[in-house]
């Protein structure tokens, strides 16, 4: 079993010399792109945002010059985009922050990114529109805007493996932003467009019945444009939280209806209710001193670590042992813990199995092998299990979900490749 990416990966653009230091995450914790004032010349940071309350900065080989948004990849590692004057997507590794490119061209100016139902990266690049990195570095153009020289900010994998993307208008154009449906040729659907609520959309966020959160921030106008918007699979458009927020530019689901914004001009992280409240998560202003950059200085995007966190290796191989682990919470000790691992890639919806609900699953599950396990009080589990040996299944990928039936949670989807 192939378990780094260094041994998939030869072509790595860059290996920047190893900090001795390493970060740890657990469920429940947000990862936040802190970047800074175009102004400065202070580097831009990724902070985790424990569940306790503390904040720490993840130490790095080398440093971001203007960290955008992150993810939580599927074998532990953060990955964050990162502007400059070869605009780079980063691994860190956990173990010693060592900053690993991912791309052997620039792109143009990387925002939102997220995996696709190949394990590869796809990131919304601005006026290029969204482009494939594949796992040898090669960057793919895969879908340019709806609209020529439009920027593409927002993305993530819908559950049919499909992606949703927000576009906002250049600063030449008068047309109110869009949310488009790309599918798996990179050809789009317009979802939706509405001149005040999506002027300028940003971040998004799929919510678990199917339905967008999506951040408005319009950087040429006053805030009065700038809020949280709901986005329904019909193309409506409803407001959620507009007062209190002033610069949001990605959004992350909690869960039962919480959301946690990265507000860049409050220079907090913000927790948004259902009913449209808006507080303070953590803030660049809890110490009194707006002008410090801590404990946080401007989020641009986030990532949270699910309530029920699955990891697998980067890469497995036909015919080998694979290992995977799932993390929750200790309080859930005893419960049954559930862990699909298919073939086969499809959007399945949880009410088939627990009457009402309205999460979907992005596993085909009719296809799907299930372990099972007890939660032990650590919270912490280790699947066992061996990749058929079929030659078909190279250059293909396993879609793996772990459940947890009791509490009606889901973990984050993984596509894991088979080399």
């Amino acid at each position: 079993m192939v378990s780094a990416m260094f041994a998939v990966c030869p072509l790595v653009l860059l290996l920047l010399p190893a900090a001795p230091q390493s970060y740890s995450l657990d469920p429940g914790d947000v990862v936040v792109a802190d970047s800074r004032d175009p102004s400065s010349s202070g580097p831009s940071v990724v902070r985790i945002l424990k569940r306790a309350g503390s904040v720490h900065v993840v130490p790095t080989s080398g440093p971001l010059s203007f960290a955008s948004d992150v993810i939580i990849d599927r074998d532990g590692w953060i990955a964050v985009t990162d502007w400059s004057s070869y605009s780079t997507v980063y691994r860190i590794a956990p173990a010693d922050g060592q900053l690993v490119a991912m791309n052997l061209l620039p792109l143009a100016e990387p925002f939102h990114l997220c995996r696709d139902t190949a394990g590869d990266l796809v990131v919304a690049d601005s006026g290029a529109g969204l482009k494939k990195i594949d796992e040898h570095g090669n960057v793919h153009l895969f879908s340019p805007p709806g609209d020529p020289w439009d920027i593409n900010i927002g993305v993530v994998l819908d559950y049919d493996g499909s992606f949703l993307v927000s576009e906002s208008p250049n600063v030449s154009s008068s047309r109110p932003g869009e949310i488009y449906s790309v599918d798996r040729d990179g050809l789009r659907t317009l979802l939706a467009s509405d001149p005040l609520l999506l002027n300028f959309p940003n971040g998004l966020a799929l919510e678990p019945d199917g339905s967008l959160l999506a951040t408005n921030v319009d950087p040429f106008y006053p805030p009065t444009t700038h809020g949280l918007a709901r986005v329904g699979r019909n193309g409506s458009v409803t407001q959620i939280a507009w007062n209190g927020l002033t610069g949001p530019k990605d959004v992350e689901v909690l869960g039962r209806g919480l959301s946690l914004v990265a507000d860049k001009d409050d220079e907090s992280v913000l927790l948004v209710r259902p009913s449209g409240a808006v507080s303070r998560v953590v803030s660049e202003h809890d110490d009194g001193d707006p002008y410090n950059g801590r404990p946080v200085d401007r989020p641009f995007g986030l990532a949270v670590v699910p309530w029920v966190w699955l990891t697998t290796p980067y890469t497995t191989s036909p015919g080998q042992p694979l290992s995977v682990t799932v993390r929750t919470l200790p309080e859930f000790a005893g419960a049954e813990l559930a862990l699909a691992v298919s073939p086969k890639q499809a959007a399945t919806p949880m009410a088939s199995l627990w009457p009402g609900d309205p999460q979907t699953s992005h596993v085909d599950l009719s296809k799907a092998v299930v372990l099972r396990q007890t939660v032990p009080a650590s919270g912490y589990v280790l699947f066992q299990a061996m990749v058929p040996p079929k030659a078909g299944l190279l250059g293909d990928a396993l879609h793996l979900q772990a459940f947890l039936p009791g509490r009606r949670l889901l973990s984050n989807y993984v596509a894991l490749p088979v080399r």
